[in-house]
Order: C-alpha cells, then sequence, then structure tokens
C-alpha cells in the first residue's frame, strides 16, 4: 500500500524531515534483513502445519519426514521467529532512539539560530512539545511502522504466489477481497488526515497552558486565582480530550474494520474449501495451509491499516516541524568584517521601527552615541529606549535606516563577534538554574577564579554571597528563585564586566537596588567604565551622575541634553 504524497511540493510533510534528520542505515538495514528472514520463516510455517496434518492423517506427502520430524521443524520455525522479531526489534528500538535525539539536536541547533522575535510571538510549551511528542511520533514511524511495510508486502507476496499453486480458484477468491481492504485502509485514513494536525496543536497548546501556569505560580497564588488557572487547566484538559477522541473513533475504526473484512474471508475460503474435498479436487492437509496463509495474506493487511494510522499522525507532526525548521535563522556567521575595539561613535541614522498592529516607536530616529563615553538614555514607558538597545544588539533589525560603528554598517559585522564585543545587562534578569558563579560565568565560561571573584566584587556579589553557607557556589534555583530581584541584578552586572567589553549597555541596572548599595555600585562602577562606550538606560537620580551626556527619547525621536 503506498501512502498518499502531497501534490504540492514545497508542502511541509515528512519527506523533509526524513533528509533533515539523516536516518542511520545501519540498524535499518539490519532490521530489515531480519524481518525479511521472519517473513521467510512466516511463509514455511504453514507449508509445515499442512504437511503436519496430512502425516496426522495418514496421508503424508514425504515419507522421509515423520511427524516427529515435521513437529521438530515446526518447533524450529517459532523458535527462529521470535529470535529473528527479538533483535529485529532491538535494532529498530535503536534506530528509534538515534532519530530522535538526532532530531531533537538538529531541532535545537535550529530553535537557538532563530531571531528574538520568533520567540516573542511563540508559547514555550508549543516549542517544547515539538522538541517531545512531535519527535517521537516522527521517528517511532520512519524507525518502526515504515520499516514494516517492504516485510509485509513481501509476505503479501508470497503466501499469494503460494496460495495460487496450492488452489488457483480460491487463490483468485481471496484476492479479490484485497481491494475492498485498501479502499477501507484509505477512506478512514483521509479522514483522519486533518484531525491529526489538529490534534498535535491542540496537545502543544495544552503543554504551553501547563508550562505558563507552573512558571507563574507564584502570581496565581499572590492573586488566588487557583479555582480560575484549575478550571483553565480543565477546559484545556477537555478540548484535548474531545480532540483525542475524535481521533481515535476514526483512526481506530481501521483496523477492526480490516480484521472483520479478512476474517469473514477466511470463513468464506474454509467454506468453499470444504466443498472442494468433498468433490475430490482439494485434500484436507491442503485446506489447513490454505487457511493458514489466508490469515498469513490478511495479517499485513491488518498491519498496514494500523500503519496508515499511524502515518498520518506522523505527518501532522511532520507538517508542526518542518514549519518550524523553515523559519528563518539569524545570519550568526555572515558579516564581511570583524569588530575590534571602536574608536569612534555609534550612529542610528534615520532609524524607524514598528511592532506589528503598533505605532512606530522609533520614527527617522538620527542619534550619535560618542565612543569611550558614558551615554543615559532617558525617556518615558514604552518610549523606545529598550528597543533602541535591541536593535544595537540586532536583537530585531530596523524597517528603516542604518546603524552604524566606527561608520560600518552593523550588518556588515560578524553576528556573533558583534555580540561578543557588546556586555549587556538586560532590564528583566534572567538566570540559569545552577550556581551564583556558573551564572557569573555565562558569557565567559573559560574565564579564572581571580577575575570572577574580582567582576563579584565590583558588583556587589561578594557582599550577599558571602554570607551564604556556599558562597558563590549557592544554587540560585530555577530562574533565580532563591534570590532577591536585587541579588539578580548584581549577578547579571556582574556576569556583563566579565566579558571586559568594548560596548557596555546597562538597562535599568540598579532598578531594584536600595540607594545605598546603589551609590557604592556606582562608586565602583565608576573606574571600569573609563575607556569604553557605555549605555545606560534609567531613571534613578544616582545612575544619571555616570553620564558624560543625557539623550531623551520621546515620539521616536531623540533629543540632546546637558549632563548635568
Amino acid at each position: 500500500m503506498s501512502a498518499p504524497t502531497d501534490h504540492n511540493p514545497a508542502s511541509p510533510g515528512l519527506r523533509q524531515v526524513i533528509d533533515y534528520a539523516q536516518i542511520p542505515a545501519k540498524p535499518l538495514v539490519a532490521a530489515g534483513t531480519l524481518m525479511f528472514l521472519d517473513a521467510g520463516a512466516s511463509l514455511l510455517t504453514p507449508l509445515v502445519i499442512g504437511l503436519t496434518t496430512a502425516q496426522i492423517l495418514q496421508q503424508p506427502r514425504f515419507e522421509q519426514l515423520s511427524l516427529d520430524h515435521l513437529l521438530l521443524i515446526w518447533a524450529g520455525l517459532i523458535m527462529i521467529q521470535a529470535s529473528l522479531r527479538y533483535f529485529s526489534t532491538q535494532q529498530l528500538g535503536r534506530a528509534a532512539a538515534n532519530v530522535s535525539a538526532r532530531l531533537r539536536t538538529r531541532l535545537y541547533e535550529h530553535i537557538q539560530a532563530l531571531p528574538v522575535s520568533f520567540f516573542q510571538g511563540r508559547e514555550h510549551g508549543d516549542i517544547l512539545s515539538l522538541l517531545s511528542e512531535d519527535i517521537r511520533r516522527v521517528s517511532l514511524f520512519l524507525t518502526n511502522t515504515a520499516t514494516e511495510i517492504a516485510p509485509h508486502l513481501i509476505t503479501v507476496l508470497g503466501a499469494t504466489v503460494i496460495v495460487l499453486s496450492i488452489d488457483p480458484l480460491t487463490g483468485i477468491g481471496a484476492l479479490c477481497v484485497m481491494p475492498l481492504v485498501l479502499a477501507t485502509i484509505r477512506q478512514a485514513g483521509r479522514a483522519a488526515s486533518p484531525l491529526s494536525r489538529n490534534l498535535a496543536e491542540r496537545q502543544a497548546a495544552h503543554a504551553s497552558l501547563t508550562e505558563e501556569n507552573l512558571r507563574l505560580n507564584t502570581l496565581v497564588k499572590a492573586f488566588t486565582r487557583e479555582q480560575i488557572e484549575i478550571a483553565r487547566y480543565e477546559s484545556s484538559n477537555q478540548k484535548l480530550l474531545d480532540t483525542e477522541l475524535q481521533h481515535l473513533k476514526i483512526s481506530n475504526r481501521i483496523a477492526p474494520m480490516v480484521q472483520a473484512i479478512t476474517g469473514l474471508t477466511v470463513i468464506i475460503l474454509v467454506w468453499v474449501g470444504a466443498y472442494r474435498i468433498h468433490s475430490g479436487t482439494l485434500q484436507p492437509a491442503e485446506l489447513v495451509s490454505l487457511i493458514m496463509y489466508g490469515f498469513i495474506l490478511f495479517r499485513p493487511l491488518h498491519t498496514l491499516g494500523s500503519s496508515y494510522g499511524a502515518y498520518q499522525s506522523a505527518r501532522g507532526a511532520a507538517s508542526r516541524l518542518t514549519e518550524l525548521l523553515q523559519e528563518k535563522r539569524e545570519p550568526s556567521a555572515s558579516g564581511r568584517k570583524q569588530l575590534f575595539s571602536p574608536t569612534k561613535e555609534i550612529r542610528f541614522e534615520n532609524v524607524s521601527l514598528a511592532y506589528p498592529g503598533r505605532a512606530k516607536v522609533l520614527d527617522s530616529l538620527n542619534l550619535v552615541i560618542p565612543a569611550k563615553r558614558t551615554t543615559i538614555l532617558i525617556g518615558e514607558n514604552g518610549s523606545g529606549k529598550t528597543s533602541l538597545v535591541h536593535l544595537l544588539l540586532r536583537f530585531m533589525d530596523p524597517a528603516e535606516g542604518t546603524i552604524k560603528i566606527d561608520d560600518v554598517d552593523i550588518q556588515d559585522f560578524n553576528l556573533n563577534e558583534l555580540r561578543n564585543r557588546i556586555g549587556y545587562v538586560p532590564q528583566n534578569v534572567t538566570l540559569i538554574n545552577g550556581t551564583i558563579e556558573e551564572n557569573i560565568r555565562y558569557g565567559v565560561a573559560i574565564a579564572d577564579k581571580q577575575s570572577v571573584n574580582r567582576a563579584a566584587t565590583i558588583a556587589l556579589v561578594q557582599e550577599f554571597a558571602c554570607r551564604l553557607p556556599e558562597g558563590l557556589q549557592t544554587q540560585v534555583g530555577p530562574s533565580g528563585t532563591k534570590l532577591s530581584g536585587g541579588q539578580k541584578q548584581r549577578i547579571a552586572l556582574a556576569r556583563a564586566l566579565l566579558k571586559e567589553s568594548d560596548i557596555l549597555i546597562l538597562d535599568e541596572p540598579t532598578a531594584m537596588f536600595d540607594p545605598d548599595s546603589e551609590v557604592k555600585l556606582l562608586q565602583n562602577l565608576l573606574p571600569q567604565l573609563q575607556g569604553k562606550t557605555v549605555i545606560v538606560v534609567t531613571h534613578r537620580p544616582a545612575a544619571l551622575k555616570l553620564a558624560d551626556m543625557k539623550i531623551e527619547l520621546a515620539n521616536g525621536k531623540a533629543s540632546t541634553l546637558s549632563a548635568d
């Protein structure tokens, strides 16, 4: 049975995922060989059973084969088939695990190369679902279900030839049933196809809701939304259940329908065979073999019916995976120039930026940030300060205009090199689930202990870490949940200082500091900022004293203010 193919060659599907997965050939070839041998043993078994029946009825075909010999051969075939199926299952399981691992790695590598804008418009739970459930469905189909098709077809072909050789009339009657079986499989599979994609999307939506609720657990409790969130979860779970039941209703009807058709066909074979025995044109032992070959003939068709359901499920998952793989990656390795220590200013020339469905945040903005000076950015919330920072880091690109460092468009720089030259403290600090030291080292994993301690001291991390039993080796918890907001900001600042970057961007770096700690931090920072191009986004009066120049953003434009 051939699976239906996409008429549109550009449409996402299994073929693209197969190319991307690079399925290992060795275990599949080994498993396929074992399954072909298993198919051969299966085809021999009814013949041996027929010969055994003839011996029991004292109508032996081969005098040299006694009943004991035939029973031993039969037992040997059973043991051979059991061994072949064990080892083929092992090979297929190994191949499925390898394909899943390879797909996860390749998909994760692709996700890491996607721009920030992709993550701003996609639920994390949806991505997690792609990396787990969707990949599992595709890999199992490619390594298990698809691999079984060829041996099953060989079994069907072999059984057909043998049935026709034993009794052509009975064989032709059995073959007439095959088109009905294949039509049943195809019709049910077509009905299941759209539901397979819907089910994958519903599972992803449910995973997203679950991930969000777990991540916002503190917020849920603070606003006593437990019952509301339980109701939301129950509603999502019910929608998922309804979709699953609809999918099961259609996909699960394939195997029973095929089983019913094939079972009735075997009964008809018995009925026809009985009449032919009475007429003397068929021997009882031959009828036994025909019945056994009938089961062998239709068992693969039953399996193919289940395979078609698995194909539709894998097809829906592959469609989602391919859509993600077609997302445009960041040009991380592109760029004609390397970025060295800036000696000139950073320029924004006629830069415009607008988010979908919103007015322009920046409108033909012109701005010069002098080299080796500290520039303070101020402005109301939503005036574009953080957006300007994200443009410089190329988390996004402007709709219009250019951004230059040393008179070179930043799009001409190697993107990784550009970001490596910029130290960044974001407004919303994010920490990994590790130790304080691991978080400080996040940007420079090979930094020596002395450099880590120096950065931690300047950023006042040591001030609170020394009071902890494990010091810098203290675990911060998922997203830094064991630390206060101010402590997380100190770690983020130490992480940026450790890079010793030419350009340093601090987005509200002291927003969660108490006044005394803020003053102490700024005193520590002043010597470190000398000779660096520093951009500070802040409204804090103490931080404003760092400024060599102040720039205010308003209505998408920039105005230079006095540094006093």
